[in-house]
């Protein structure tokens, strides 16, 4: 059917987008589809779940020639007044089963459609309504899709919304095919504002729509085709191609399901868009059929184009099966042009175009972007040499990249240079080499070579706020060196507030800091922070080392010309020298030290004894690492536990060290740390004593657990602790734990 041609010489903005939004190439999915296409027995197939052994036949349904385009078989209703059919439940999971009333039926919300194809056999209005597909009753939100008897409306598509009955007003013809569908549409974008339901019917000559305002959650439960409540209100004609949609289907799509190869013709065609992003006040869509038509004309497209508008009248030039559509437009936003099956083009020999047939879409873009904000990054006034500015952009822009696209404008002052890094919407102006007292402002050049995606000249800048720069020549100071505390510190680290008498650059406490120390094996930064450029937290790591139980160290900054202030002024003196820090020794050299370990065999990773456990394993297992006769501080035995019988491993290990699951899935981990290194402890199961990877068995930590009788005592400092596997004895009859310490080399 052609459409009216649209008047667009003097289109405002609201009526192009009343076109509605770009047609889809590709129709949307069903839920349901019965194809009616079997053409012999008494059950017939539901094609998206594959189920044929439901839909079953009930007195007098036989099949015929089918209705819908491409469809062999249909099933005819008319041979009885009790035949229907028997769809079925779509559940919630998806399952679509041959029954009735259930519990978890699928609910479809929101959104949805039912089309379907029929021909009525005689007037509705001459006996009773004549229901295309319905619900079971005794579930909520039940329905009924029907031709009705309505008095002065005869063979009226109507809809009943759980006892609320509407009517589309549309009449179906008796004796010929009918595509029919009712939409419903809670979001009212589908449809548009304030719209709730669509029916459409494309009778053969032409579309016919009733928009109202009723929605509601619809059901599908114990369906029926061609009846209602058990084989009341018979269909008396023909149905085919029943389907429904867990959305609602645009005017497009259904023109698409209705005319797809409706009369046979194999037209086709592809529709090129001219560029992804432009600032083209024109756009050129290349349009390319299959074949050479006729009848091509502005009525055979739909535009979307909102919120943009066109400046004048859409062209179309071209002949045979090569065509050029220009649009005239203005403005920003997305444009595209769709071909619309069933309007007047077709091929020479009659063929239509029955797919809708869509474009891709063009972004309009004639929007000129624009620098938005310049913001001094530092303090104004300001001696520095080096001073920049955070420039922010409307949008993402490129080309902004050189000394060319920003002016400044000095009062007394000067600069020697400029750099601009940064991408996207965010750049950092600095100026460098800035001389004089006075001021200057900085600001985007618009007459530059920025530009947006789109290709769009900057438009307008924001000026910089005025800068003062002044003359500073006296050098930075000092001012102290504070540490967070004097200790005793464990073994570990050490914070420092390092202030200076201005902000400086250059400082870098690795190079610049250094220290007087007693029995420290390691005074190192190991982290740093700037709070306000004046002002910088400095994290020392500091051990001491092995043999001694403390360790005192202080700290200063020294002089150096690479630490400046703004001004580039050197700092010439190192100022005080910080309080004393006490560093007490870690755990395991205090222990090392208590049991009589000397500088030859401090080592943890040593074992002075030869007893086969170096010096962390002694550690950990609280013992004696110049005695090779300890006593052992572990045990593997039998325990009970709610009435099972358990492995369990019992083992020494420092008080705090705790064990969580490690890497490796069964496992059990620690880690003792020490500023400088740290020990591992992991407690390794497994049943397979051949392969302590490959048969892992799950334990778990059981503090319930006693310890065995006649275990040694152990040091103050030091715990047993208990694991057990996860299975009792009677499944895991067979296992080994063992317990792995590891020291990374210093």
């Amino acid at each position: 059917m052609k459409r009216k041609p649209i008047l667009l010489n003097l289109v405002s903005v609201a009526l192009l987008m009343f076109a509605g939004a770009p047609l889809r190439a590709q129709l949307t999915e069903p839920v349901l589809h019965w194809t009616l296409e079997e053409g012999a027995g008494t059950n017939t197939a539901e094609a998206v779940s594959g189920v044929t052994n439901v839909a079953h036949f009930v007195d007098g349904v036989a099949w015929t020639n089918g209705l819908a385009p491409g469809s062999s078989h249909a099933v005819n209703l008319q041979l009885s007044n009790s035949g229907y059919i028997d769809a079925g439940t779509l559940q919630t999971n998806g399952d679509y089963v041959a029954a009735t009333d259930a519990t978890d039926m699928f609910v479809l919300s929101n959104q949805w459609t039912i089309t379907g194809w029929v021909e009525l056999a005689q007037d509705s209005f001459l006996y009773n309504d004549q229901c295309i597909l319905t619900s079971d009753t005794d579930a909520p939100d039940w329905w009924l899709f029907f031709i009705r008897t309505a008095g002065q409306l005869p063979n009226s598509l109507g809809f009943d919304f759980n006892s609320v009955r509407i009517d589309s007003g549309i009449d179906i013809p008796t004796g010929r095919p009918v595509f029919v569908c009712i939409s419903g549409d809670q979001t009212a974008l589908a449809f548009g504002p304030g719209i709730g339901h669509r029916f459409a019917v494309w009778d053969g000559a032409g579309w016919h729509y009733k928009e109202g305002v009723r929605y509601e959650n619809i059901q599908l439960d114990g369906l029926e085709i061609g009846s209602f409540n058990n084989g009341t209100r018979q269909f008396e004609g023909t149905l085919d191609e029943l389907r429904v949609y867990n959305t609602a289907l645009s005017k497009a799509e259904l023109a698409g399901l209705a005319l797809n190869n409706a009369i046979g013709g194999d037209l086709g065609a592809t529709v090129t868009a001219p560029a992804a992003l432009t600032n083209a006040t024109s756009l050129s869509f290349a349009v390319q059929f299959t074949e050479d038509v006729t009848g091509f004309d502005i009525t055979d497209l739909d535009f979307s184009i909102g919120p943009s508008i066109f400046t004048g009248t859409p062209a179309i030039t071209g002949s045979g099966s090569t065509y050029t559509v220009t649009l005239p437009v203005q403005g920003s936003g997305p444009v595209s042009l769709d071909l619309v099956p069933g309007s007047g083009v077709q091929t020479l020999g009659g063929d239509p175009l029955v797919n809708p047939i869509a474009s891709s879409v063009v972004e309009l873009d004639q929007t000129s972007p624009a620098a938005t904000a310049i913001t001094l990054i530092g303090a104004n006034p300001t001696p520095a040499l080096v001073v920049s500015f955070d420039v922010v952009f409307s949008e993402f822009v490129t080309g902004f990249n050189d000394s060319n696209d920003v002016l400044v404008a000095h009062s007394g002052t000067a600069n020697t240079g400029v750099e601009i890094d940064g991408d996207g919407s965010n750049y950092v102006v600095t100026l460098t080499g800035v001389t004089g007292a006075g001021s200057f402002t900085v600001e985007v050049v618009p007459a530059g070579g920025t530009r947006d995606l789109a290709g769009n000249a900057v438009y307008s800048s924001v000026t910089s706020a005025t800068v003062a720069h002044t003359i500073d020549t006296t050098p930075p100071q000092v001012v102290g060196v504070t540490p967070e505390s004097t200790g005793p510190v464990t073994n570990g680290f050490a914070n420092f507030t390092v202030a200076f008498s201005e902000p400086v650059i250059g400082f870098d406490p690795y190079v610049h800091m250094g220290y007087d120390s007693t029995n420290m094996m390691l005074i190192d930064p190991y982290e740093y922070h700037s709070l306000d450029e004046s002002n910088y937290t400095v994290v020392v790591n500091c051990v001491v080392v092995d043999g001694a139980a403390s360790g005192t160290f202080d700290a200063r900054v020294l002089p150096s010309l690479d630490v400046t202030d703004l001004a580039g002024n050197p700092l010439l003196e190192a100022g005080p020298t910080s309080a004393v820090v006490t560093v007490s020794a870690s755990p395991y050299q205090l222990w090392a030290i208590g049991k009589g370990l000397s500088s030859t065999n401090f080592n943890y990773a040593l074992d002075p004894d030869g007893d086969g456990r170096n010096n962390a394993m002694e550690f950990l297992r609280d013992g004696n690492p110049l005695d090779a006769n300890d006593p052992v501080k572990q045990r593997i035995h039998i325990a009970e536990v709610a009435g099972q019988q358990y492995g369990v491993l019992t083992i020494a290990a420092p008080d705090g060290f705790a064990y969580v699951p490690g890497e490796e899935p069964g496992t059990m981990e620690s880690y003792f740390p020490d500023s400088y290194f740290f020990i591992s402890d992991t407690i390794l199961p497994t049943s397979d004593l051949f392969d302590w990877v490959a048969g892992l068995a799950p334990i778990v930590e059981d503090p319930s657990i006693a310890t065995p009788p006649g275990m040694p005592a152990l040091s103050p400092g030091w715990s047993y602790r208990h694991f057990r596997f996860a299975d009792p004895v009677d499944v895991l009859p067979k296992a080994f734990m063992k317990g792995e310490a590891y020291v990374p080399e210093p």
